[in-house]
């Protein structure tokens, strides 16, 4: 049973703050770190939030033996947060139940969610059982997925770009977030190899009418966003994360409520991108975002550039 949630408390601007997941794990800090250095830019507020499942405490409620305690770590993080970045707002919140479910039912008050993950190296086919995986693809905003070690980059967005709603919504993400830190938007569409690729040329072209029709949108938004953009062959999710590799954050649009299929799956590329995870990578999905105010983040403030 998760225990009643408070809603996040709201930037003072009006907009939502972030939730990030907290554990005793190097990719838990990471995550903090990343939604910190973020904040830091863009003014939003940061909720920690840790998740005590059945069994990690004891009777009298004490940790289990070798185990931190939920109220220790969330003191840790909230004192490394304002260690980094003392301006940033941050608050702590300690639920008891399951941890995909209450970020889940966080996510429903949060501009995003904020995890870490110790995946890594590339994985092929279908894993089941991460909770990653699973919030990703059932929060109800945008999910940003943190590796451990992180790089700590901060030079650039990439967009994986496609034809979908979905696609269409991690775009306007992804221009907002570059413009509101500051950064350039490199827009990737990865064509697949196909065994005949006799129509290669008329796939080529479709893909460049595709990322123009892209630039243009994240223009017409953003105006003076440096935006690139870029058609390669290879395998989608293994391309698109070793082009991302340095990034500062790689977005990926997710076609959940375009396919109907299992709600608590990802799509393929989604999927194996998440597994094979070499720098932070966020989850859109359609309705995350309100496309025709162009408000991927609530709060965001842009960065004035050099």
């Amino acid at each position: 049973m998760i225990l009643p949630l408070r809603p996040p408390r709201p930037v003072e601007d009006g907009g939502r703050c972030i939730i990030v997941g907290v554990a005793d794990s190097a990719s838990a800090h990471a995550a903090v770190r990343w939604a910190v250095d973020r904040a830091r830019v863009t003014g939003a507020a940061i909720t920690l939030l840790h998740v005590e499942e059945a069994g990690e405490a004891g009777r009298a409620g004490l940790p289990r033996l070798g185990l931190v305690s939920g109220r220790d770590l969330l003191t840790r993080e909230l004192r490394f947060a304002r260690s980094v970045a003392p301006a940033v707002r941050v608050t702590t919140e300690r639920l008891q139940g399951t941890v995909m479910w209450a970020l889940g039912a966080a996510s429903a008050k949060a501009e995003m969610v904020v995890v870490g993950t110790h995946k890594s190296g590339f994985i092929h086919g279908t894993v089941y059982g991460s909770t990653n995986l699973q919030l990703a693809a059932t929060a109800r905003c945008p999910v940003v997925v943190v590796p451990a070690p992180s790089l700590g980059a901060s030079a650039g967005v990439v967009l994986g770009a496609d034809e979908s709603p979905a696609g269409r919504a991690a775009l306007h993400f992804a221009a907002a977030e570059a413009d509101g830190s500051g950064t350039d938007l490199l827009i990737v569409r990865v064509l697949a190899l196909l065994d005949v690729d006799a129509d290669d040329a008329s796939r080529r072209a479709d893909a460049a009418a595709l990322l123009e029709d892209f630039r243009e949108i994240a223009l017409a938004a953003h105006p003076g966003l440096d935006v690139d953009v870029r058609a390669v062959h290879g395998p989608v999710a293994h391309t698109l994360v070793t082009m991302s590799t340095g990034a500062r954050l790689l977005v990926l649009g997710d076609a959940r409520s375009d396919t109907g299929q299992d709600p608590l799956a990802l799509g393929v590329v989604c999927h194996d991108a998440l597994l094979n995870i070499q720098t932070p990578t966020v989850i859109v999905h359609v309705g995350d975002l309100d496309v025709s105010t162009d408000r991927a983040v609530s709060g965001t403030a842009r960065v004035p550039r050099a």
